[in-house]
């Protein structure tokens, strides 16, 4: 069975107006072979030379917000319902409820692998939080496609896809991935109450509110089959758990569930150590040491040997990296800005470099809090041979009626929200560098901080990224 080749297209177009990036997959295959699919950008008006034929269609994450909570296992995709946001689902005859697909902005900046994966203590799959961070592209099959099953990929119900923030998000699916994982091990029967009651106790103590516990002892319930009356049993017991003056801890839980998956509990919902836990915690952690510390974040250290090396990726070789930050310092009046706009001259009409090589031609997004746009920067643009269709300025922000100045210390998500419709961009310039940031500009571990998003941005989009500052 086949997607009618217009319904294909008409599909991609809808993507397309939702600001998400789509690229052509073979028919009943998860992968494209286009190369360089990663950037590819396909407009409403190139989608026919695109999607001619039958094919499947791949959202390429992280553009226009686009995530995607991929869940592996039956026991998240019973308990997603009672704990994900509601939004649009999809799936295939065999495994319906599999995805739920998001407009979460800001996330893809601020996730370090282009997916996130939450496994068993055995190495399997629960979910993943599938958001094209780390500079990785990712991308998802959307409905209509074929999985290679020959089953159609369809969408659930008629709920839209809703927008969601990212914190909200990565809480919900690390709460999500500990109730499938609990579920594998609830007990069935002449244990539920005990159970339930270490729970409760151990679930206040990652500091989750009374009534979201029974929303997760209701999960767990339905994930692990078990009768309707118990689980009403289950959710009574774990807010008795939480309610004791002193509820269970980390003993308690290893001795119901494993340290293991105690363990990884624990760093996923942010269990925060008691007195009588800190003596336990040696003899409880992993066996790599993985525990979480008093706050509750744990620490994970990465083998050198485990990471596969890659090159850097040039806009100018030698001189501009994509998805790096690079300052021009200097004294004031000493040509900075002149030097920065030249750069963006030469990408967006993609005219050679000083060097004599050839510049790839692309967007670019500048931002100036020192420069008027028409009396200054567009006519030394102009004068450096810039292609002005492919130059963009940082406007105003709205919302609904309500309008106000672009602030880069908080609108990085709306700025690469805009960047996704604009079809990418290649060079960001922000004059002066400080602006991108609420910090301190004379405290540099602030600055350093207060700059990571604007970073990270330009390694999600893989644009490379000039700062002017003074000195």
């Amino acid at each position: 069975m086949s997607p009618p080749p217009d319904k294909a297209l008409a599909a991609a177009l809808g993507y397309i107006a939702k600001g998400f990036r789509v690229v052509p997959i073979p028919h009943r295959q998860k992968g494209p072979v286009i190369k360089e699919w990663q950037s590819l950008v396909i407009r409403a008006e190139d989608a026919p030379a695109h999607f001619r034929g039958t094919c499947n269609i791949g959202v390429i994450l992280g553009h226009g917000g686009a995530t995607d909570v991929d869940l592996d296992c039956a026991e998240a995709i019973a308990a997603a319902g009672y704990l994900l946001p509601r939004t649009a689902t999809f799936g295939h005859a065999s495994r319906p409820f599999s995805h739920f697909i998001y407009v979460c902005h800001g996330l893809a900046a601020s996730e370090e692998h282009a997916a996130r994966k939450w496994t068993s203590t055995d190495g399997g799959g629960l979910l993943e939080l599938r958001s094209g961070g780390g500079g990785a592209a990712a991308q998802t099959v959307f409905p209509p496609s074929i999985h290679p099953s020959g089953e159609p990929i369809a969408w659930d119900d008629g709920e839209d896809i809703r927008q969601v923030d990212p914190h909200d998000l990565v809480t919900a699916c690390n709460r999500l991935a500990a109730c499938a994982l609990l579920a594998r091990l609830y007990p069935k029967e002449g244990a539920r109450h005990d159970a339930a009651l270490v729970l409760g106790g151990f679930l206040a103590g990652c500091e989750i509110g009374v009534p979201y516990i029974k929303l997760m002892l209701e999960a767990i319930g339905a994930a692990s089959g078990q009768p309707r009356e118990k689980i009403r049993d289950m959710i009574r017991s774990a807010a008795d758990g939480a309610g004791l003056q002193r509820p269970a801890g980390l003993p308690k839980m290893v001795e119901a569930f494993g340290k293991e998956v105690t363990a990884k509990c624990a760093g996923w919902l942010g269990y925060v150590a008691r007195g009588e836990d800190k003596p336990y915690k040696a003899e409880a952690a992993m066996p790599n040491g993985e525990w979480p510390g008093p706050n509750g974040w744990a620490m994970a250290l990465i083998r050198a040997a485990d990471v596969e090396p890659k090159p850097v990726s040039w806009l100018w070789r030698g001189w501009l990296a994509r998805g790096k930050m690079h300052l021009i310092a200097g004294q004031p009046g000493a040509g900075k800005t002149t030097i920065a706009l030249k750069a963006a001259a030469t990408v967006s009409s993609g005219c050679q470099w000083p060097d004599g090589s050839l510049a790839e031609q692309g967007n670019v997004v500048i931002w100036s809090g020192e420069d008027d746009l028409a009396d200054t920067l567009i006519p030394r643009l102009e004068a450096s041979g810039a292609d002005l269709t492919r130059v963009f300025f940082a406007g105003e922000m709205s919302y609904g009626k309500e309008r106000r100045a672009f602030d880069p210390a908080k609108d990085i998500p709306a700025l690469q929200a805009a960047i996704d419709k604009a079809g990418g961009a290649s060079l960001i310039v922000v004059d002066p560098i400080v602006s991108a940031t609420a910090a301190d500009s004379h405290k540099n571990s602030e600055t350093r901080r207060g700059l990571q998003p604007l970073v990270d941005m330009a390694t999600t989009i893989n644009a490379a990224l000039i700062g002017v500052t003074h000195f």
